[in-house]
């Protein structure tokens, strides 16, 4: 039982990783287009 616990949780934490790494490229990018087009505004 405990192997199988720890593949699930180290599966949901690299999930999460990946997921929250998506989420910050996406971040980056909406940024870098404000400033693209609003230059004034950062």
């Amino acid at each position: 039982m405990n192997s199988t616990d720890d593949e699930t949780v180290t599966n949901l934490a690299t999930s999460l990783l990946n997921v929250g790494g998506n989420v910050l490229q996406a971040a980056s990018k909406t940024v870098s287009k404000d400033k693209e087009n609003n230059p004034d505004a950062v």
